[in-house]
């Protein structure tokens, strides 16, 4: 019978390793770190020197907004608005998606060309050219807007060019090479190309690579680099942000899209000022037809019924007003005539006489006067003055001498002599005609 072993659980003392032992570890392994050192900052050169530097580049835009609330110009843009011409006021939200929207853009990218790029060769990579280290420009006449292409061009003479290493539809074309002078224009499988000498760069000695991507490809890309935000919560300022691998072109298209926003904008305003113009042009000339039809219903009911207009009715009413006011005061003035010899009359009694002409209108009171007149003695005429007139004897032989050789019928005979010189009273006279 075996007798069991006593198994021992105490656990086992481990020999930890000290700071020396490492030290001594790799002072033994130094190449190793070193190689590693090396190969790391290799690999970081490798990759900075290959990768193709992006720049940035930002821009700030003010949005005014309209702060005419409570005002006149409010109040008529709401009803303009209402009426379906377009609301007038600004929203930054909105302007802030406008930026950025695939149509603005698509603008930019075909003021820009950039929708052709232009690259050359580098040691460690490409470098784009634009702006003033463009050396050559082609412009593509005939190609589908959204068609690529892609093709080298390396200068010849100061004059000419060589176009060859054809991409089209993403196949290379074979015996595509061509030798064009600046200025002409050239079929191939592209289509028609025109090769324009640049403005700033005349002379060049590297081959340079075109690459076309059509404008849905250059917007896309255009848009993928632009990044817009407002600068704080409550500013109607945007932030424009542009990452390019060169300066110039960032620079260029962030002006770019400002000025096409401004252009739209104009055009916007533009556009409802013509429809509001158009809407009030409308609604004026339906008035004006109305208007029209009113006032040949209302000359053909004057035509009818024999009806005078607003200004020859006007006239008349103040001729006939005239007239009355002229014959309303020749009334008064005979009223007032009459009044007075009425209180003349009263005052002196039957025996007074009466003028022959008292200014009434009325011939009844004319020959009234004159039937008081012709029963008087011609002596009457002189009541009142002084007998001893040495004038007026001779006067009165005259009188009778006129009244005898032109009797009136109906008065009574006059005297044939004069009274004796210093007799008293009065001459007769022949009676006054009527």
């Amino acid at each position: 019978m075996e007798t069991p072993k006593p198994v021992n659980n105490a656990p086992q003392e481990e020999n930890p390793m000290s700071i020396r032992d490492i030290w001594n570890l790799c002072v033994n392994n130094w190449k190793w770190f070193v190689l590693s050192v090396a190969v790391c900052l290799a690999a970081a050169a490798f990759y900075i020197l290959r990768s193709v530097p992006v720049y940035n580049r930002s821009s700030s835009v003010l949005i005014k907004e309209d702060s005419r609330s409570g005002s006149v110009g409010a109040d008529i843009s709401s009803a303009f608005s209402d009426l379906g011409l377009g609301n007038t006021s600004v929203n930054v939200n909105n302007e802030l998606i406008n930026f950025t929207s695939p149509d603005l853009l698509m603008q930019v990218v075909r003021n820009l060309n950039l929708d052709v790029n232009y690259t050359r060769d580098g040691f460690f990579h490409d470098y784009t050219l634009y702006g003033t280290s463009l050396p050559v420009r082609v412009r593509f006449l005939d190609i589908a807007n959204n068609a690529g292409a892609a093709l080298t061009v390396t200068p010849v003479d100061s004059t000419s060019v060589r176009l060859n290493e054809f991409v089209f539809g993403g196949n290379k074309a074979k015996g595509e090479d061509y030798t064009v002078a600046y200025g002409d224009t050239v079929a191939t499988v592209a289509g028609k190309l025109l090769v324009e000498r640049a403005d700033y760069v005349r002379n060049f000695d590297f081959p340079v690579r075109v690459t076309r991507s059509g404008f849905q490809s250059a917007t896309r890309s255009c848009k993928g680099r632009l990044s817009a935000a407002l600068s704080g919560k409550n500013t109607t300022v945007i932030d424009l942000n542009y990452r390019d691998v060169n300066t110039q072109r960032a620079e260029d298209v962030l002006r770019m899209i400002i000025n096409v926003y401004n252009e739209n904008w104009i055009k916007d305003k533009n556009q409802i000022s013509i429809s509001t113009n158009d809407f009030i042009a409308d609604r004026l000339n339906i008035i004006e037809q109305e208007l029209g039809n009113v006032d040949k219903t209302i000359t053909t009911y004057r035509s009818e019924h024999r009806l005078p207009d607003y200004a020859s009715a006007a006239q008349m009413d103040m001729q006939i007003s005239a007239e009355a006011g002229k014959q309303l005061m020749d009334l008064n003035n005979q009223l007032s005539i009459a009044r007075y010899l009425q209180s003349d009359i009263r005052a002196a009694g039957n025996g007074s006489l009466l003028p022959a002409n008292v200014g009434l209108n009325d011939p009844r009171p004319a020959a009234v006067f004159a039937a008081r007149r012709r029963p008087y003695l011609p002596g009457q005429l002189h009541q009142g003055s002084e007998r001893a007139d040495p004038v007026l004897p001779a006067r009165a032989v005259l009188l009778a001498g006129a009244c005898e050789r032109h009797p009136v019928a109906g008065g009574p005979a006059p005297l044939r002599r004069a009274p004796a010189e210093g007799q008293g009273g009065p001459v007769p006279l022949p009676p006054a005609e009527a």
